[in-house]
């Protein structure tokens, strides 16, 4: 009898020992099996997210070049003096990387003037000296004209009758010589500085008056 409860026993014995390592090694197993399937989903997971256009959006927008000063085509100015008269204002497109069109419009006391240029800058720097040409066209504003701050056009380019009656109309070629001072980076990119010469000549009277200007510009 005790012989047959010692066999009992350790049969129950052998019996639990194997069900616990039976289930120990099926545990295993399993986390074996999920390692390896979580760890093959990794790259494609990983090239999924590189390859994601969110990312390549993002990419790609990194590399975009911030704007420069040589981006901005078009300028206004204000100038003082030249073929515009005593004061008057400029807008210029930029039409190629060194070349411009400009129409201005201006005056004095005695007359009105409106411009049109083109200018071709000789450099591409901060300092650019330039040369331009343009025309221009005087209107006189129906007054007596004594005295101007422009003195070239009451002296030279108007007639006694002109300056009498104050109506006139003056066609003008001239050609320029001109020097631009521009900032190209910083708060003031896009500001520019310039002072020109400029020979006035009257189309119709062949007569010639040399003369000056000083400006302001800001491209955007």
């Amino acid at each position: 009898m005790f012989l047959k409860l010692i066999v009992f026993f350790f049969s129950l014995a052998s019996f639990f020992t194997f069900s616990v390592s039976f289930a120990a090694t099926s545990k295993g197993s399993k986390q074996q099996w999920v390692g390896r399937a979580i760890k093959n989903r990794q790259p494609a997971q990983s090239s999924k997210t590189t390859a994601s256009p969110l990312n390549q959006v993002k990419v790609k927008a990194a590399k975009i070049p911030p704007r420069t000063s040589r981006d901005k085509k078009v300028a206004i100015g204000i100038v003082r003096g030249g073929a515009l008269g005593t004061l008057g204002g400029l807008l210029e497109f930029a039409l190629l990387d060194r070349a411009g069109l400009s129409i201005g419009f201006g005056g004095s006391e005695a007359h009105e003037s409106f411009v049109l240029q083109g200018k071709q800058y000789l450099t591409g720097d901060q300092f650019r000296p330039y040369l331009a040409a343009g025309y221009a066209r005087w209107s006189g504003k129906g007054e007596v004209i004594t005295s101007t701050s422009d003195n070239f056009l009451a002296g030279d380019f108007l007639s006694e009758p002109e300056r009498a009656s104050g109506e006139f109309t003056k066609n003008v070629f001239f050609p320029t010589l001109g020097f631009q001072y521009r900032q190209k980076s910083g708060p003031l990119a896009g500001a520019a500085v310039y002072a020109e010469a400029t020979m006035l000549i009257d189309v119709e009277a062949i007569d010639g008056q040399g003369t000056g200007a000083l400006g302001l510009m800001y491209y955007f």
